[in-house]
Protein backbone atom coordinates (compact mmCIF):
# COMPACT_ATOMS: atom_id res chain seq x y z
CA UNK A 1 0.00 0.00 0.00
CA UNK A 2 1.41 3.55 -1.06
CA UNK A 3 -0.34 6.67 -0.61
CA UNK A 4 0.88 10.24 -0.89
CA UNK A 5 -0.54 13.75 0.00
CA UNK A 6 -0.09 17.49 0.88
CA UNK A 7 -1.30 20.60 1.71
CA UNK A 8 -2.00 23.07 -1.39
CA UNK A 9 -3.88 26.46 -1.64
CA UNK A 10 -6.25 26.01 -4.47
CA UNK A 11 -9.41 27.83 -4.21
CA UNK A 12 -11.65 24.86 -1.84
CA UNK A 13 -9.19 22.56 -2.31
CA UNK A 14 -7.03 22.11 1.19
CA UNK A 15 -5.14 18.53 0.19
CA UNK A 16 -3.95 16.21 -2.50
CA UNK A 17 -3.06 13.00 -2.73
CA UNK A 18 -2.75 9.66 -4.29
CA UNK A 19 -3.46 6.37 -3.23
CA UNK A 20 -2.32 2.61 -4.58
CA UNK A 21 -3.05 -0.58 -3.15
CA UNK A 22 -1.19 -4.01 -4.75
CA UNK A 23 -2.92 -7.34 -3.72
CA UNK A 24 -1.09 -10.74 -4.38
CA UNK A 25 -1.33 -14.37 -3.87
CA UNK A 26 1.72 -17.10 -3.74
CA UNK A 27 -0.40 -19.89 -5.13
CA UNK A 28 -1.80 -18.61 -8.59
CA UNK A 29 -5.12 -16.70 -9.55
CA UNK A 30 -7.56 -15.69 -6.49
CA UNK A 31 -10.40 -15.91 -8.92
CA UNK A 32 -10.30 -17.90 -12.16
CA UNK A 33 -11.44 -14.70 -13.72
CA UNK A 34 -8.28 -13.13 -12.82
CA UNK A 35 -5.93 -12.60 -15.10
CA UNK A 36 -2.85 -13.22 -12.83
CA UNK A 37 -1.99 -13.68 -8.84
CA UNK A 38 -0.93 -10.14 -8.53
CA UNK A 39 -3.34 -7.55 -8.92
CA UNK A 40 -4.30 -3.88 -8.22
CA UNK A 41 -7.38 -3.01 -5.40
CA UNK A 42 -7.25 0.31 -5.43
CA UNK A 43 -5.51 3.27 -7.42
CA UNK A 44 -6.74 6.70 -7.29
CA UNK A 45 -6.17 10.43 -7.01
CA UNK A 46 -7.77 12.21 -4.22
CA UNK A 47 -8.58 15.88 -3.51
CA UNK A 48 -9.91 17.24 0.03
CA UNK A 49 -11.67 20.26 0.53
CA UNK A 50 -12.58 22.20 3.03
CA UNK A 51 -15.88 21.26 4.98
CA UNK A 52 -17.35 19.51 2.03
CA UNK A 53 -15.33 15.69 2.21
CA UNK A 54 -13.09 13.83 -0.65
CA UNK A 55 -13.35 13.50 -3.79
CA UNK A 56 -11.66 9.98 -5.18
CA UNK A 57 -11.17 9.46 -8.97
CA UNK A 58 -10.11 6.05 -10.43
CA UNK A 59 -10.41 2.35 -9.18
CA UNK A 60 -12.41 3.03 -5.97
CA UNK A 61 -13.42 0.83 -3.43
CA UNK A 62 -17.79 0.34 -3.76
CA UNK A 63 -19.61 1.39 -1.36
CA UNK A 64 -22.71 -0.68 -0.97
CA UNK A 65 -24.19 -2.91 2.20
CA UNK A 66 -22.09 -3.53 5.65
CA UNK A 67 -18.55 -3.40 4.45
CA UNK A 68 -17.72 -6.57 6.21
CA UNK A 69 -19.27 -9.31 8.95
CA UNK A 70 -15.56 -9.94 10.17
CA UNK A 71 -14.63 -13.55 9.28
CA UNK A 72 -11.72 -14.68 6.61
CA UNK A 73 -14.34 -16.83 4.68
CA UNK A 74 -16.74 -14.18 4.02
CA UNK A 75 -20.08 -14.47 3.13
CA UNK A 76 -23.28 -14.56 0.65
CA UNK A 77 -23.02 -10.99 -0.18
CA UNK A 78 -19.23 -11.22 -0.43
CA UNK A 79 -19.58 -14.04 -2.69
CA UNK A 80 -22.24 -12.52 -5.03
CA UNK A 81 -20.29 -9.58 -5.10
CA UNK A 82 -21.43 -6.87 -3.21
CA UNK A 83 -18.32 -6.07 -0.81
CA UNK A 84 -14.69 -5.28 -1.57
CA UNK A 85 -15.28 -4.78 -4.81
CA UNK A 86 -13.24 -1.65 -6.40
CA UNK A 87 -14.70 -0.26 -9.75
CA UNK A 88 -13.74 3.01 -11.99
CA UNK A 89 -15.30 5.52 -10.57
CA UNK A 90 -15.74 9.08 -9.11
CA UNK A 91 -16.64 8.60 -5.57
CA UNK A 92 -17.33 11.49 -2.83
CA UNK A 93 -17.43 10.87 0.59
CA UNK A 94 -18.05 12.94 3.48
CA UNK A 95 -18.41 12.83 7.10
CA UNK A 96 -21.08 15.27 9.43
CA UNK A 97 -21.53 15.67 12.68
CA UNK A 98 -19.36 16.07 15.94
CA UNK A 99 -18.03 12.46 18.68
CA UNK A 100 -21.82 12.05 19.65
CA UNK A 101 -23.29 11.53 16.32
CA UNK A 102 -21.99 11.92 12.23
CA UNK A 103 -23.14 10.58 9.23
CA UNK A 104 -20.63 9.15 6.98
CA UNK A 105 -21.99 9.88 3.39
CA UNK A 106 -20.88 8.56 -0.24
CA UNK A 107 -22.04 9.59 -3.67
CA UNK A 108 -20.77 7.00 -6.10
CA UNK A 109 -20.52 7.40 -10.25
CA UNK A 110 -19.44 4.19 -11.41
CA UNK A 111 -18.09 4.38 -15.31
CA UNK A 112 -16.47 0.99 -15.60
CA UNK A 113 -15.38 -2.03 -14.22
CA UNK A 114 -12.23 -3.71 -13.25
CA UNK A 115 -12.01 -6.94 -13.63
CA UNK A 116 -11.82 -7.25 -9.74
CA UNK A 117 -13.97 -8.60 -7.06
CA UNK A 118 -14.20 -11.20 -4.64
CA UNK A 119 -17.57 -12.70 -5.79
CA UNK A 120 -17.04 -16.66 -7.43
CA UNK A 121 -16.99 -17.04 -10.66
CA UNK A 122 -20.89 -16.49 -11.61
CA UNK A 123 -21.39 -14.01 -8.93
CA UNK A 124 -21.14 -11.06 -10.62
CA UNK A 125 -20.40 -9.78 -14.06
CA UNK A 126 -16.93 -9.58 -13.59
CA UNK A 127 -16.48 -12.98 -13.92
CA UNK A 128 -18.93 -13.01 -17.06
CA UNK A 129 -18.23 -13.79 -20.46
CA UNK A 130 -21.25 -11.68 -22.01
CA UNK A 131 -21.85 -9.01 -19.65
CA UNK A 132 -19.83 -5.93 -18.69
CA UNK A 133 -20.77 -3.50 -16.10
CA UNK A 134 -21.40 -0.08 -17.53
CA UNK A 135 -22.15 3.62 -16.09
CA UNK A 136 -24.15 3.60 -12.59
CA UNK A 137 -24.96 5.51 -9.56
CA UNK A 138 -24.32 4.27 -6.00
CA UNK A 139 -25.41 6.49 -3.18
CA UNK A 140 -25.00 5.64 1.02
CA UNK A 141 -25.37 7.21 4.32
CA UNK A 142 -24.40 5.80 7.62
CA UNK A 143 -25.57 8.04 10.66
CA UNK A 144 -24.44 6.80 13.57
CA UNK A 145 -24.94 7.58 17.13
CA UNK A 146 -21.71 7.13 19.80
CA UNK A 147 -22.19 7.83 23.98
CA UNK A 148 -18.95 6.51 26.08
CA UNK A 149 -18.90 3.13 25.82
CA UNK A 150 -22.00 2.45 23.17
CA UNK A 151 -22.51 3.11 19.53
CA UNK A 152 -24.82 2.10 17.45
CA UNK A 153 -24.90 2.63 13.04
CA UNK A 154 -27.55 2.57 10.97
CA UNK A 155 -26.72 1.83 6.81
CA UNK A 156 -28.66 2.83 4.38
CA UNK A 157 -27.33 1.83 0.60
CA UNK A 158 -28.68 1.97 -3.24
CA UNK A 159 -27.58 1.89 -6.61
CA UNK A 160 -28.62 1.19 -10.27
CA UNK A 161 -25.97 0.37 -12.92
CA UNK A 162 -26.04 -0.18 -16.40
CA UNK A 163 -24.72 -4.31 -17.62
CA UNK A 164 -23.93 -4.39 -21.56
CA UNK A 165 -24.18 -7.24 -23.10
CA UNK A 166 -22.05 -8.77 -26.14
CA UNK A 167 -25.43 -8.76 -28.79
CA UNK A 168 -25.61 -12.44 -27.79
CA UNK A 169 -28.42 -11.76 -25.42
CA UNK A 170 -29.99 -8.16 -24.64
CA UNK A 171 -28.67 -5.66 -22.37
CA UNK A 172 -30.17 -5.26 -18.88
CA UNK A 173 -30.24 -2.85 -15.66
CA UNK A 174 -29.02 -4.06 -12.54
CA UNK A 175 -30.06 -2.61 -9.31
CA UNK A 176 -30.68 -2.65 -5.60
CA UNK A 177 -31.05 -1.56 -1.82
CA UNK A 178 -29.12 -2.96 1.39
CA UNK A 179 -30.29 -1.99 4.79
CA UNK A 180 -27.65 -2.61 7.91
CA UNK A 181 -27.30 -2.34 11.37
CA UNK A 182 -24.23 -2.37 13.62
CA UNK A 183 -24.27 -2.69 17.65
CA UNK A 184 -20.87 -1.77 19.70
CA UNK A 185 -20.59 -1.83 23.37
CA UNK A 186 -17.39 -2.58 25.44
CA UNK A 187 -16.02 -5.09 22.86
CA UNK A 188 -19.03 -6.15 21.89
CA UNK A 189 -20.37 -6.38 18.43
CA UNK A 190 -23.65 -7.37 17.23
CA UNK A 191 -24.17 -6.69 13.29
CA UNK A 192 -27.15 -7.40 11.01
CA UNK A 193 -27.83 -6.57 7.38
CA UNK A 194 -30.13 -7.73 4.11
CA UNK A 195 -30.06 -6.90 0.09
CA UNK A 196 -32.55 -6.99 -2.57
CA UNK A 197 -30.54 -6.98 -5.89
CA UNK A 198 -32.69 -7.13 -9.33
CA UNK A 199 -31.63 -7.59 -13.05
CA UNK A 200 -29.12 -10.56 -14.46
CA UNK A 201 -25.27 -9.71 -14.20
CA UNK A 202 -24.23 -13.39 -14.81
CA UNK A 203 -25.40 -16.55 -17.45
CA UNK A 204 -24.53 -18.72 -15.02
CA UNK A 205 -25.15 -18.06 -11.04
CA UNK A 206 -22.66 -20.01 -9.52
CA UNK A 207 -25.44 -21.82 -7.20
CA UNK A 208 -28.79 -21.78 -10.03
CA UNK A 209 -26.58 -22.35 -13.14
CA UNK A 210 -28.55 -19.56 -14.88
CA UNK A 211 -29.17 -15.90 -15.56
CA UNK A 212 -30.91 -15.34 -12.02
CA UNK A 213 -32.31 -12.13 -11.83
CA UNK A 214 -33.56 -11.33 -8.57
CA UNK A 215 -31.18 -12.00 -5.00
CA UNK A 216 -31.96 -11.50 -1.48
CA UNK A 217 -29.18 -11.88 0.81
CA UNK A 218 -28.87 -11.56 4.54
CA UNK A 219 -26.28 -11.69 7.09
CA UNK A 220 -25.98 -11.46 10.51
CA UNK A 221 -23.16 -12.01 13.54
CA UNK A 222 -21.71 -11.25 17.36
CA UNK A 223 -17.83 -11.22 18.37
CA UNK A 224 -16.68 -9.93 21.48
CA UNK A 225 -13.20 -8.54 21.76
CA UNK A 226 -11.90 -9.89 25.25
CA UNK A 227 -8.13 -8.27 25.30
CA UNK A 228 -6.12 -10.14 22.48
CA UNK A 229 -9.21 -12.92 21.93
CA UNK A 230 -12.04 -12.11 19.51
CA UNK A 231 -14.75 -15.20 19.07
CA UNK A 232 -17.13 -14.32 16.79
CA UNK A 233 -19.98 -16.16 15.18
CA UNK A 234 -21.87 -15.19 11.55
CA UNK A 235 -24.47 -16.76 9.33
CA UNK A 236 -25.61 -15.56 5.64
CA UNK A 237 -28.19 -16.88 3.84
CA UNK A 238 -28.90 -16.37 0.15
CA UNK A 239 -32.26 -16.98 -2.13
CA UNK A 240 -31.63 -16.89 -5.82
CA UNK A 241 -35.11 -16.59 -8.52
CA UNK A 242 -35.24 -16.87 -11.67
CA UNK A 243 -34.10 -19.41 -11.71
CA UNK A 244 -33.62 -20.53 -8.29
CA UNK A 245 -31.66 -21.92 -5.80
CA UNK A 246 -30.66 -20.72 -2.66
CA UNK A 247 -27.35 -20.93 0.13
CA UNK A 248 -25.95 -20.93 3.64
CA UNK A 249 -22.98 -20.45 5.29
CA UNK A 250 -22.17 -20.34 8.80
CA UNK A 251 -18.53 -19.43 9.98
CA UNK A 252 -17.47 -19.84 13.73
CA UNK A 253 -14.17 -19.12 15.15
CA UNK A 254 -11.93 -16.67 16.63
CA UNK A 255 -9.17 -14.17 16.21
CA UNK A 256 -6.21 -13.75 17.97
CA UNK A 257 -3.72 -11.22 18.66
CA UNK A 258 -0.35 -13.37 19.10
CA UNK A 259 1.55 -9.88 18.07
CA UNK A 260 0.98 -6.24 16.86
CA UNK A 261 2.17 -7.59 13.39
CA UNK A 262 0.42 -11.09 13.54
CA UNK A 263 -3.29 -12.34 14.04
CA UNK A 264 -3.62 -16.13 13.98
CA UNK A 265 -7.40 -16.85 13.05
CA UNK A 266 -9.40 -20.52 13.17
CA UNK A 267 -12.46 -20.88 11.66
CA UNK A 268 -15.14 -23.73 11.31
CA UNK A 269 -16.98 -23.44 8.19
CA UNK A 270 -20.19 -24.80 6.81
CA UNK A 271 -21.23 -23.55 3.55
CA UNK A 272 -24.20 -25.83 1.48
CA UNK A 273 -26.64 -24.55 -1.41
CA UNK A 274 -29.08 -26.19 -3.72
CA UNK A 275 -29.79 -24.99 -7.27
CA UNK A 276 -29.10 -26.55 -11.04
CA UNK A 277 -25.60 -25.77 -10.48
CA UNK A 278 -24.68 -27.26 -6.94
CA UNK A 279 -26.46 -29.48 -4.38
CA UNK A 280 -25.64 -29.92 -1.26
CA UNK A 281 -22.00 -29.63 0.60
CA UNK A 282 -19.96 -26.98 -0.71
CA UNK A 283 -17.23 -26.20 2.33
CA UNK A 284 -16.89 -27.79 5.47
CA UNK A 285 -14.41 -28.03 8.07
CA UNK A 286 -11.63 -25.89 9.79
CA UNK A 287 -9.77 -23.27 8.66
CA UNK A 288 -6.29 -22.02 10.10
CA UNK A 289 -4.89 -18.34 8.65
CA UNK A 290 -2.09 -16.07 9.75
CA UNK A 291 -2.27 -13.11 8.66
CA UNK A 292 0.96 -10.43 9.09
CA UNK A 293 0.95 -6.67 8.54
CA UNK A 294 4.43 -5.48 7.79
Amino acid sequence: RFDVGGDVCFGPVRRIGAHVELQWRDQGRFRRFYRSSTWLYETYGWLEFENAGTLKIGQVWRRFGLDTEGTFWGHAPYYNGQTFDPDLMASWEATWGDERFAVDTFVQLYYGEDGINGSVTGGDAESSKIYDEGFGLGLRAVPTWTSDRTSFALGVSGFAQEIEADGTVKDDVSYGAALDATFQWCGLKVFGAWYRLWGTVNEAHYITGGPTDRKDVATAGVGWTLGALTPRASYSYGTYADPDGWESIWVVGFDLNVTSWLILTLEYVNQVGDGGALDGTIEEGLQLVLNWNV
